[in-house]
């Protein structure tokens, strides 16, 4: 019978401290780029000339935001 193999808990603690902080590294250095990515540009915001119910779905997906 086979017996089980396992990581040794330095190896898992090892690895859980890089993933945390190559989290940690994006979340601090990438979060601003991230949210101007999600931000429509203020070149392509619609004019009001267009129909009220076009203005009032640009009006929620802008309070989404």
């Amino acid at each position: 019978m086979k017996e089980k193999e396992y990581m040794p808990p330095l190896l898992i603690t090892k690895l859980m401290l890089k993933g945390s902080l190559s989290l940690a590294k994006v979340l601090l250095f990438n979060l601003g780029t991230l949210k101007k990515l999600r931000r429509m540009d203020p070149k392509r915001i619609i004019p009001e000339t267009k129909t009220k119910l076009y203005n009032s779905q640009i009006q929620a997906w802008y309070e989404i935001l």
